[in-house]
């Protein structure tokens, strides 16, 4: 709009583009933007109360509490906006959507069951512009491994040994930005893990998390850019597809080739006291340092904190190890099927290539087909236990 101003005014108007911005911005309103998804239940549901309460008294409440709900989610976003040195290195990471294999058009696509792909969304925070060499995207498929807290904490593990070897630079504290989702990133798995990597490495790590439904960030705006990829492609059947469009925004990491994951739950769950001495679903921040100093807790940003000690008596971080985990086929026998007559439906079953990575993942035994419980289903009925419900 500034060029068209420029253009519309050549040689009468000599405007810069800062005092352009400064007007249109204070001067108009206007609002530009698509429509809103993924918002804030709170917000959503106080700003309708607002609207209907007709008590005085009782609306100003409302005001009040949505006001004091809106400060604290800002407060997330200062934290991750807070200049540090160079010696403080700050990771952002969320887990994207998951992408379905075989990706096709057809009728039948939206009835029937497919694999799911999974992308880990890792990347160093810096002010500015992000670099596409500070996003990562961790990827391993259903067939593999599930979608849990092993799979976030393996990830983690492998960015800071690769972030922090052979040369440190300097680096003494590691700062974490995720949402708070409990069955990824906010549990004692992750956080056992944590310790670990400072007692590891001796480096103090901060985990910060956002008030429920605020927590668009960086790593959100990289799974834009690709989403924008995918949007343009209308027909995907293997996964080295989806890995070309993330590398146009990133790097991909490949299960089973550049990583792997670690049975870090088993770990937390044999070595960790119990019960816990904090409910960590009401953690806002959470500060590890190298032992032997407590972790450090905050249920508020700018609030002092407790300490605590994870640790059963006698048991030493450092000596802690996690064993790999096996590859674990998560894929039902009903989706098998539905994605054997998706690949039918669309003409791809004989496709040697396309046969060479289903076939393995599709290979059921027929009996326990025919014994399946799901098979009674109609095929146009879907599971709401099977998937991302």
């Amino acid at each position: 709009m500034y060029k068209l101003f420029c253009e519309q005014y050549n040689g009468t108007l000599d405007v810069k583009y800062k005092m352009y911005y400064n007007i249109f911005m204070t001067s108009f309103n206007l609002g530009f933007g698509n429509p809103r998804k993924d918002i804030c239940s709170f917000c959503v549901k106080k700003k309708a109360s607002i609207r209907i309460e007709q008590d005085r008294a009782r609306k100003q409440e409302l005001v009040t509490e949505l006001l004091v709900h809106k400060v604290r989610s800002r407060q997330f976003y200062s934290k991750l906006r807070e200049e540090q040195d160079n010696s403080v290195l700050t990771i952002c990471f969320d887990l994207m959507q998951n992408q379905a294999l075989p990706k096709s058009p057809i009728g039948e696509a939206y009835y029937a069951r497919q694999l799911w792909l999974y992308f880990l969304g890792m990347m160093r925070h810096r002010p500015g512009e992000q670099q596409k060499d500070d996003v990562y995207f961790y990827t391993w498929g259903e067939h593999q491994q599930a979608r849990g807290a092993n799979q976030v904490a393996s990830a983690l593990v492998h960015f800071v040994d690769q972030e922090l070897s052979p040369n440190d630079h300097g680096i003494k504290t590691i700062r974490l930005f995720s949402d708070s989702c409990s069955g990824q990133n906010k549990n004692y798995t992750v956080l056992s893990t944590l310790n670990m990597l400072a007692s590891k490495h001796k480096v103090s790590f901060q985990h910060v998390f956002p008030v429920r439904g605020h927590s668009y960030m960086p790593a959100d705006r990289a799974f834009g850019r690709v989403e924008q990829i995918l949007r343009a492609k209308e027909t995907i059947l293997l996964p080295e597809e989806y890995y070309a469009a993330f590398e146009e925004v990133g790097h991909v990491i490949k299960y089973g080739t550049d990583w792997g994951v670690f049975d870090f739950k088993k770990v937390a769950d044999a070595n960790l006291k119990k019960p816990p001495t904090f409910k960590i679903t009401e953690t806002k921040i959470r500060e590890v340092a190298p032992p032997p100093a407590p972790l450090t807790v905050k249920n508020f940003y700018n609030a002092g904190g407790c300490q605590h000690t994870l640790l059963k008596r006698g048991k030493n971080w450092r000596a802690l190890e996690a064993a790999p985990l096996d590859d674990t086929d998560c894929v039902k026998l009903a989706k098998k099927r539905d994605v054997k007559g998706l690949l039918i439906a669309m003409g791809q079953e004989n496709n040697e290539e396309i046969k060479a990575f289903y076939d393995p993942i599709c290979r059921t035994d027929e009996d326990a087909m025919e014994t399946d419980d799901s098979d009674d289903e109609d095929e146009a009925t879907v599971d709401i236990n099977d998937d991302n419900w």
